[in-house]
C-alpha cells in the first residue's frame, strides 16, 4: 500500500529527470534494495511443526487442489478479480494520459489508488471480524466494478479520483479475503 502510494510519483519524477530507461533502473534499484533489506532483517525460517502422537500430517498442495472444492471456489473468483484489477491498475497511467491527463496528474491518481488499497487492508480486516466473508467479497468487488465503469465513462477529475479510490479498495482487499477464506474453509 505504501509503495502504491509513493511509487507512481517516484517513477514520474525519475522519468522526468532521467527518461524512461532511467526510471526503470531507478525503480528496479529501489525495489531490489527494499527486498534485500527486508529479507535480511525480517525473514526467518519457521519452526517445523511437530506432529502429536497419532496425528496426521497436513495435506500437500497437490492433495488440496485435487480434492478440495472449497479451494477452487475461493481461488478461481479471486484469481479472476485479481487479474482484472492488477491489469487495470498497472495500465491506469497510460489510460489516463491517453485521455489528455498529464503524467504527473495521472501519477497522483494512481498514488490515491495505492492509499485506498492500504486503507482497505485495515478496513477489510475489521469487517471480516463482524460480517460474513461472502458479503464483504461481493460488496467490495461490486465497488471495484463500479470504479472500473467510472474509469471508462468519467471525463472529469473528481470522477477519476473517486474511481481510483474504488479500485484501490478492491485491490487492497483481495489478498486479505483470500487468506481469510482459505484459513476458514
Amino acid at each position: 500500500g505504501v509503495g502504491g502510494l509513493l511509487m507512481p510519483s517516484y517513477a514520474s519524477w525519475l522519468m522526468g529527470h532521467y527518461g524512461w530507461r532511467g526510471g526503470y533502473i531507478g525503480i528496479g534499484l529501489l525495489v531490489g534494495i527494499v527486498a534485500l533489506v527486508s529479507l535480511v532483517l525480517f525473514f526467518r525460517s519457521p519452526p517445523v511443526p511437530q506432529l502429536k502422537e497419532g496425528g496426521l500430517p497436513p495435506p500437500s498442495f497437490g492433495e488440496i487442489i485435487r480434492s478440495s472444492r472449497a479451494f477452487w471456489l475461493i481461488s478461481l473468483p479471486i484469481f479472476g478479480i485479481s487479474i482484472a484489477l492488477v491489469g487495470l491498475t498497472t495500465n491506469l497511467i497510460p489510460i489516463l494520459t491517453d485521455r489528455g491527463i498529464t503524467p504527473t496528474h495521472a501519477a497522483k491518481v494512481v498514488g490515491l489508488l495505492g492509499a485506498a488499497s492500504w486503507i482497505s487492508r485495515f478496513g477489510i480486516g475489521i469487517l471480516l471480524d463482524r460480517i460474513h466473508a461472502k458479503y464483504i467479497a461481493s460488496g467490495i468487488f461490486l465497488v471495484s466494478a463500479v470504479g472500473t465503469l467510472m474509469i471508462a465513462v468519467s471525463g472529469n477529475s473528481a470522477g477519476i479520483y473517486l474511481a481510483a479510490i474504488l479500485l484501490g479498495l478492491g485491490l487492497g482487499s483481495e489478498a486479505d479475503l483470500i487468506t481469510f477464506t482459505v484459513s476458514r474453509y
